[in-house]
């Protein structure tokens, strides 16, 4: 994931190994900010990854815990 706060790079990495889901987000790409996640990861049939929720975000402006999914809605295949 690729994202900007107050103009500063702030990128995110999910990664789905050993059946667990984890995401690591870096102000910077240097010092971390979340290095977390607990994930529940859905597949299709075809073995695609058609979304994902994790129970562990949190909002910073009221620190209340949220649900967060990632649904996708079509997949296709880029540059091979």
């Amino acid at each position: 994931m690729k994202a900007m706060i107050n103009g500063a790079p702030v990128p995110g990495y999910h990664c789905y190994q050993n059946e667990h889901a984890t995401m690591q987000i870096k102000l910077l790409g240097l010092f971390n900010v979340v290095n977390i996640i607990t994930a529940m990861p859905y597949f299709n049939v075809l073995g695609q990854l058609i979304n994902f929720t994790s129970d562990d975000r949190y909002a910073i402006t009221d620190m209340k815990q949220y649900r967060f999914s990632t649904p996708v809605k079509e997949c296709i295949q880029m540059n091979g």
